[in-house]
């Protein structure tokens, strides 16, 4: 079965907190966008194979044993006790360490086949419980819908939204060079006044289609991800230049994403970037 894995980005994020164990405490509004990898998930059937088999078409991605796809088929396989194995075929869309969440949509993509094809009988505590002991994001992955999500991203709070902001253009701007998760919290963490917001505040004015949100997005790590690569800040000025509404590095970047109600505008930018060999550009709406 081909179970679609959709980007995401964060239209807000705060780091709330640094933890004993060294991960951090975030708030973030996290919103799905029709962007999306395909995975190909089937069991095996051949009875000499005693292992899952993952590849992928992107030749930047290391297709390695210990990936997360086959991490979370193994953790899958240990929680809920199954003795089936899996052959997983990955076809890449999603940049690489862009903040997009590509690696994680993908392995909650493989639990959702897992799930469908085996017919387990499951609950959303058991789903999370598995989720998070794959990686921060693959909570909110599973279920692809806007989410407040807290703690170190098991605390996924859904949310309904049906304002006009939804129908927005979502210009996916990425500079070659990318920023790993590690890196920028790490760059975070050197930093003497780092920003923080309101994320609560932010969606209460994005949700009533109320432009005096701007004043209060932020994201505690698009600071460190600039002094990482300054490049991202670049993007950020030119998208505003030329016209759109919202512009912000989401997660821990390199992406940025521009939001305009204008699709001439969007569809002018994204063509002038596309052949650009600096930038991996893409443009997309919000998942519905």
């Amino acid at each position: 079965m081909i179970e679609k894995a959709f980007a995401k980005i964060n239209l807000a994020l705060n780091v709330v907190s640094k933890r004993k164990d060294n991960y951090h405490n975030i708030e973030t509004v996290m919103v799905p966008i029709q962007f999306h990898d395909s995975v190909e998930v089937e069991i095996v059937t051949n009875t000499r194979q005693e292992d899952d088999y993952i590849i992928c078409d992107d030749f930047n991605v290391a297709i390695v044993k210990y990936n997360l796809c086959h991490k979370a088929i193994d953790i899958a396989r240990k929680y809920w006790k199954f003795k089936e194995h899996f052959n997983v075929k990955i076809h890449k869309n999603i940049f690489l360490r862009s903040g997009l969440g590509g690696g994680s949509a993908d392995a909650a993509a493989v639990i959702r086949a897992i799930i469908s094809l085996l017919k387990l009988k499951v609950t959303d505590s058991e789903i999370i419980t598995v989720c998070n002991e794959i990686g921060s994001d693959v909570p909110f992955m599973f279920y692809h819908k806007p989410a407040i999500v807290s703690g170190v991203g098991e605390i996924v709070n859904h949310f309904e939204w049906n304002g006009q902001f939804k129908n927005l253009n979502v210009l996916l701007v990425k500079p070659k060079d990318g920023i790993s998760t590690t890196e920028v919290y790490e760059k975070y963490d050197s930093i003497k006044n780092p920003e923080h917001c309101d994320v609560n505040k932010f969606l209460k004015y994005f949700l009533n289609d109320d432009y005096e949100c701007i004043k209060y997005r932020c994201n505690s790590l698009e600071k460190p991800g600039i002094k990482i690569l300054p490049e991202v800040s670049k993007i950020k000025e030119m998208l505003i230049e030329q016209g759109i509404d919202f512009s912000f590095m989401t997660g821990g970047g390199s992406c940025v994403v521009g939001l305009t109600d204008n699709k001439k505008l969007a569809k002018k930018i994204f063509k002038n970037l596309y052949y650009n060999s600096n930038y991996e550009v893409e443009l997309t709406k919000f998942l519905k």
